[in-house]
């Protein structure tokens, strides 16, 4: 099949979602001070993703929800002390 194919095009448009979100674990280093060198990783784990729905599992979004109370108070248990 030919990339502009009718048939082709019309089989990737009703198998391809219109967006899927992808949990991933981002992972932030300094690699190097001299020069100053910074390295994300990105990390996806299978656990995370739940294919069925084509978005991130219930437990990853518990983490993720969870992860705004870190934020707001910059404590690990989320909560001021």
């Amino acid at each position: 099949m030919k990339p502009d194919d009718p048939e082709y095009l019309d089989e990737i448009q009703a198998t391809a979602p219109i967006y899927e979100t992808r949990p991933h674990e981002i992972t932030i280093s300094v690699v190097s001070s001299a020069p100053l060198t910074i390295e994300f990783l990105f990390t996806e784990h299978s656990k995370d993703f739940n294919v069925a729905r084509r978005s991130p599992s219930a437990e990853w979004m518990i983490k993720y929800l969870e992860s705004f109370y870190r934020l707001g108070t910059n404590r690990p248990d989320g909560f001021s002390k």
